[in-house]
């Protein structure tokens, strides 16, 4: 069956489709080179993003489709694009209303479950750090900043929330009417070039204490209940002294999803495609992966003004879908970037977290010298 995959980038959802044994198509800002090598896929400008993603939606072959980051954001673009093809997905009346902070905030206080405190207005607030300032549509954590003496007036609609020390976590729901399942936890990389608060990364699956689990489980299914989430969803939250904070709810297929697949040897998408197509068959993986300790990537970003270099290293065949890549978004051959644009994603694996994490952050030491070296001369290198 042929799934249509809509948003920022197309490519981790489009290799979850494959592990699903699923045909996907990607309309995205990059069409990058491994996600054109996977399935057909074409790229739409930024200029055209997303509004033009409707049309361009109606030129693809008929079936179902889904959306990625950060399209959860426009709910009305999402239920004219759900009228010409059935979504896989929450649409426009579950967005607007968990996509408000004051909304699901609510939720929890009702359900007694902690939440960080929220305002819609800076007044007589601390100008200490310890609020965050919040866009309402929020994507990747891009625009948030510490509420202090210098922050100026926001450009765009905002919320504040207090700020929350502890583990930057996620974790992924399944959500049927009848139950919504935990599927697990990664830690969060946050920190890109100008956003303290981007997200860059994840690893997992996170261990957690057995306590801590079972209060994941009922914050995502106190969420699913109260706004009739459906399939996969993200929530990001603070772990702190044992207790999940949550700070964002992601209504969709997040970034993590394809780590825990990696790590776990699971498709998650077979699962979020028989919530909304009851008579699919059960699937199995097309093959047994080995589990792993710890999976991980990171999002690389440019250094300097420069072009990505040919590389040598073959990619993993596309039938080995558990296969775990050195590189995933790889750019199309004589991509220019400038100083700070993401280019591609490094992957990783190891026994433990910390491991991973470390080699995460070597990987990309080594990446940003090649780049700024042998960038610009468009010369092959290993990676």
């Amino acid at each position: 069956m042929d799934l249509l995959i809509l948003g920022a980038s197309a490519r981790a959802a489009a290799y979850s489709a494959r592990r699903a044994q699923l045909q996907p198509r990607g309309i995205d800002l990059f069409a990058d080179a491994d996600l054109t090598s996977l399935c057909p896929a074409r790229r739409i400008a930024p200029e055209d993003y997303p509004h033009r993603l409707a049309e361009l939606a109606l030129e693809s072959s008929s079936g179902p489709w889904l959306y990625t980051g950060a399209l959860e954001n426009q709910p009305d673009l999402i239920d004219r694009i759900a009228a010409q093809r059935p979504l896989w997905g929450n649409g426009g009346t579950v967005l607007r209303a968990v996509r408000d902070p004051f909304a699901w905030s609510a939720a929890l206080h009702r359900a007694g479950l902690p939440c960080p405190a929220i305002r819609s207005t800076p007044e007589h607030l601390p100008r200490d750090g310890s609020w965050l300032v919040k866009p309402i549509a929020s994507a990747g954590g891009m625009k948030i900043h510490p509420l202090d003496v210098e922050t100026p007036s926001p450009a765009w609609p905002c919320f504040y929330q207090e700020r929350i020390e502890g583990l930057n976590l996620s974790a992924i729901f399944m959500s049927r009417p009848e139950k919504t399942t935990f599927a697990g936890v990664t830690r969060q990389i946050l920190g890109a070039p100008g956003a303290d608060y981007a997200y860059v990364g994840s690893v997992g699956p996170w261990p957690l204490r057995p306590i801590e689990a079972t209060r994941i489980r009922t914050l995502g299914t106190v969420l699913a209940q109260s706004f009739g989430l459906r399939g996969l969803f993200g929530v990001d939250f603070i772990l702190a002294d044992g207790h999940p904070w949550p700070v964002e709810i992601n209504p969709r297929y997040t970034a993590s999803v394809e780590v825990l697949e990696l790590a776990l040897g699971t498709s998650l998408l077979s699962a979020h495609r028989s919530v909304f197509d009851p008579t699919a068959p059960a699937v199995s993986p097309a093959q047994t992966p080995k589990l792993r300790g710890a999976v991980g990537k990171l999002i690389l970003f440019a250094p300097g003004k420069c072009h990505f270099p040919k590389t040598t290293r073959s990619r993993p065949a596309s039938k080995d879908v558990f296969a775990i890549p050195p590189l995933g978004d790889r750019p199309q051959p004589g991509i220019c970037f400038e100083p700070g644009e993401p280019v591609a994603t490094l992957f990783e694996q190891a026994d433990h977290m910390e491991a991973c994490l470390a080699q995460l952050e070597q990987r990309r030491a080594r990446w940003e010298q090649r780049l700024l070296i042998l960038g610009s001369q468009h010369s092959s290198i290993r990676i």
